[in-house]
């Protein structure tokens, strides 16, 4: 109880310091502090999938995000540039209000719990494809919410396309950072990898694996890879649409079989929701890569 009190007390103190910070740097600092904060309420609440989610994404590449784009604010008061007053009151009634609710149901662990829909997905498991119960939501039994979330990124990655984004002039070679490119580019693939296996028997799957891959993208665009040079723009537009049209397709052509959208024979639902994790985690990665290279460079 003391752990889950120093969590929530740590959640609002970071939120409000973040809003109202006078320096763009410690803002996104504790931006990511408060991300990483908010993974932890997740692990505490046994939602391991969102908190490495959260990680990965919301403090991680966000962070990342937030960083290309507090530059742009670097030449006047953070304070003044970012937000007025009202915005401020409303983003932290915002910040306030999902941190009283993850307080809320911190403090609800200490209460039984009813078993929800476990029981149902419990009785389904064994058809779904899969041996974790999250991937056989997500991949599965809510499959046609997942396709759309995919489907929303493709939207948001070809709109950031469609921008024309003007390019960042070439970085000086750091030899520090060259090395830990060197050194966590593979690391970074490697546990992207596994967590994309592990994703159908524990936690893991597309999105955080797509998260990682995304981070070592980051780090190559650090270290003066143009992801959006002319020449690879055609491949990015490719790999952008593989994950949401494969899963597309597989929900048409198991529908020819005699079976609903989206309902996978259970003989085939492992193969299936396996090649749609795969190139599900190729065009989250990239989608990621994109949004950094948009904030990093700006757009004409």
């Amino acid at each position: 109880m003391v752990l889950d009190l120093l969590l929530a007390a740590s959640l609002l103190l970071t939120a409000w310091r973040s809003l109202y910070a006078n320096d763009p740097l410690q803002a996104v600092g504790l931006f990511v502090a408060y991300g990483l904060l908010l993974a932890l309420a997740w692990a505490r609440l046994d939602a391991l999938d969102v908190a490495l989610a959260e990680a990965g994404i919301g403090a991680g590449l966000t962070g990342a995000l937030l960083l290309g784009a507090s530059r742009h604010a670097a030449d006047r008061s953070f304070s003044d540039r970012i937000a007025s007053p009202m915005m401020r009151a409303f983003l932290a009634a915002g910040a306030l209000s999902l941190t009283s609710i993850v307080a809320l149901a911190l403090w609800s662990l200490r209460k039984p719990r009813g078993p929800g829909i476990a029981p149902l997905v419990s009785a389904k498991l064994s058809e779904s494809g899969v041996k974790h119960p999250v991937t056989s939501v997500l991949l599965n039994f809510r499959s046609w919410d997942t396709l759309l979330e995919i489907g929303v990124l493709v939207v948001a990655a070809f709109s950031i396309l469609a921008l024309r984004l003007a390019r960042s002039p070439p970085r000086k070679y750091d030899p520090m950072l060259a090395a830990l490119v060197r050194v966590m580019v593979p690391i970074l693939g490697v546990c992207g990898g596994y967590l994309l296996w592990a994703g159908s028997h524990r936690p893991g799957g597309a999105f955080q694996a797509g998260a990682l891959l995304g981070a070592a993208g980051v780090l190559l665009q650090l270290a003066g890879y143009d992801l959006l040079a002319d020449s690879a723009r055609r491949g990015f537009r490719a790999l952008l649409v593989v994950g949401f049209g494969t899963f597309l397709c597989v929900g048409i052509g198991v529908s020819t079989l005699g079976h609903q959208i989206l309902e996978y024979p259970p003989t085939q639902a492992g193969s299936l929701i396996f090649w749609i994790e795969l190139v599900a985690t190729i065009s989250i990665a990239v989608t990621l890569n994109l949004l950094y290279a948009a904030s990093g460079s700006g757009a004409t």
